[in-house]
């Protein structure tokens, strides 16, 4: 079932992306370069909607046809407001590939999308056990996730190659903790879409997710979170998945705390936060001279060891937060150095 799945995954999702690309200026799915992008020339967005399609199209036909016994986030997360919230930031990454929308509006957009989803939750109790501020943290850490994988797409296949590595240590962490396991078999189809993405990306030609593609996996890690932490029901569970994802996720903290420290204007100093630029981790590495291959390997290393770290501890909770505090200083005096070294502390 397992190989089968990844197989057909693979191949559809592969064919997909060959036949969209040709029509991505037609489509709109096009990435011009600017003063803030990498890249020289107009290159295709496209791969992101071939990967939603495939994914869509596959969990369709797996509850269709049964081959998974029942909707796996019955207890959790109803399915109206799934889909809704879904579908809101599905529209919300193709329109922002299209018309390219403002920062501020997407914000709101991912909110009304993350309230949506946690609409019927009782979700008092899993932080502070005060529900106005659980739900406040709750949104905060799911939009931090969801902007996460957005924010890594300004490099060939960071998104996907990093997509790919903590989707396999978070069904690690499933298998581990017997949550329900057919949660396992949408992971295994994001990632071999997302591997036939880097396939078509380094032998045929060179294209990005979008923000489609890197908004969904965000999406996709933010239900797979809040799965764990609902199914777990101990204190603290939220540590776990976000110890996984710690590279990522505490670069855009520490970015959003410069941004906004670095703004003048007091009444100018939130909105900061979603001014881009140009000091996230990878964008620092690239400033450094550090080559695509150099930067990718950093994060597989390091994403894999503080992930083996993670599930090396499952069982010992109190010994969780001391190694978030450990990721997050390394985060902060990496990027302290490069900061350095490319002279832009202030």
């Amino acid at each position: 079932m397992y190989y089968s799945l990844f197989i057909l995954s693979f191949l559809t999702t592969f064919i997909l992306i060959s036949f969209l690309s040709k029509y991505s200026k037609q489509l709109k799915f096009i990435d011009y370069p600017n003063k803030r992008k990498n890249h020289k020339y107009p290159i295709s967005s496209i791969g992101g909607l071939c990967i939603l399609i495939i994914f869509s199209t596959i969990t369709y036909i797996m509850f269709k046809y049964q081959y998974v016994d029942s909707y796996p986030l019955e207890f959790i997360i109803t399915k109206k407001n799934l889909l809704i919230s879904t579908l809101l930031i599905f529209l919300l990454g193709i329109s922002d590939d299209i018309f390219k929308i403002n920062s501020l509006f997407k914000f709101l957009i991912q909110i009304l999308a993350l309230c949506t989803l946690i609409y019927d939750l009782k979700i008092d109790g899993i932080f502070f056990y005060n529900y106005y501020l659980d739900i406040f943290i709750y949104l905060i850490l799911s939009l931090i996730i969801l902007n996460t994988f957005n924010l890594l797409d300004g490099l060939d296949n960071l998104t996907a190659l990093t997509g790919i590595l903590i989707l396999f240590f978070f069904n690690v962490l499933f298998f581990i903790t017997n949550i329900n396991y057919s949660i396992i078999l949408f992971s295994i189809v994001l990632i071999s879409s997302l591997t036939a993405f880097i396939m078509y990306n380094i032998f045929i030609s060179r294209m990005f997710l979008g923000d489609t593609g890197s908004l969904f996996i965000g999406w996709i890690f933010v239900i797979l979170t809040t799965t764990f932490v609902f199914e777990q029901k101990i204190e603290n569970a939220i540590y776990f998945p976000i110890s996984i994802f710690s590279i990522p996720f505490f670069d855009v903290i520490l970015v959003a705390i410069k941004r906004f420290t670095n703004e003048k204007k007091h009444t100018k100093k939130v909105f900061a936060i979603f001014n881009p630029d140009h000091i996230h981790l990878h964008h620092l590495f690239i400033k450094h001279k550090y080559s695509k291959i150099k930067i990718i390997l950093f994060y597989t290393i390091n994403i894999s060891f503080f992930s083996i770290l993670t599930l090396l501890i499952i069982n010992k909770i109190n010994l969780i937060f001391y190694l978030l505090i450990m990721e997050l200083l390394f985060v902060f005096y990496l990027r302290l150095i490069l900061l350095k070294k490319n002279n832009i502390l202030n």
